[in-house]
């Protein structure tokens, strides 16, 4: 959950994004 605010947050996480989803 942390992880999607980081993303949202700069988008630097974008990769992240994607696993997340």
């Amino acid at each position: 959950s942390v992880n999607l605010v980081i993303v949202r947050a700069g988008g630097q996480a974008q990769r992240r994004d994607k696993h997340s989803r």
